[in-house]
């Protein structure tokens, strides 16, 4: 595969299965030689890996799943999203991190009248209103309403790449 946002030579084109020449145009700031042609090919290189990602199976609406924390940004989001259960252990409630309304297990709410949920930065308003249409699926005389969350304030260091 060849992405270029130049013109590329004909026999190079000619050896690629596949050739994405993106016309960007012009720059809009003139000497910025490179800035629109890096933006254009960061742009269809979203649209190849996303498509590609859903093509695998690898989403869950606006999810990405089955990913592996190989990265520190991965890793720091896994443990954002573990702090919210964490969070309800400490307050003496069991909790549960779940994915999906799928992932409910019924055996959860069994003696329970009030249930809260409370979902990541991330996590789509869609996502969060079918767990709570599946909880109120699972017991009818669930008190679901919405409540004032639990303030907290952690900080998240910058990378040192990013320190000055």
């Amino acid at each position: 595969m060849l992405l270029t946002c130049s013109e590329p030579p004909a026999d190079l084109a000619a050896a690629c299965d596949v050739a994405i020449w993106v016309q960007a145009g012009p720059e809009v700031l003139t000497g910025s030689t490179r800035l629109k042609a890096g933006t254009a090919t960061k742009l269809v290189l979203n649209m190849l890996t996303t498509g590609a990602m859903i093509l695998l199976g690898k989403t869950y609406g606006n999810l990405m799943v089955d990913v592996q924390m190989g990265s520190e940004k991965l890793r720091d989001r896994a443990r954002r999203e573990q702090r919210l259960r964490e969070i309800g252990h400490e307050s003496g409630v069991p909790s549960y991190l779940i994915a999906d309304a799928e992932e409910l297990d019924p055996c959860w709410l069994e003696g329970k009248e009030v249930v809260g949920v409370t979902a990541g930065a991330s996590a789509p308003e869609e996502l969060v209103l079918e767990v709570i249409e599946a909880l109120r699926g699972i017991d009818a005389n669930l008190d679901v309403s919405e409540m004032d969350g639990k303030t907290e304030n952690i900080a998240f260091r910058l990378p040192v790449q990013l320190r000055s």
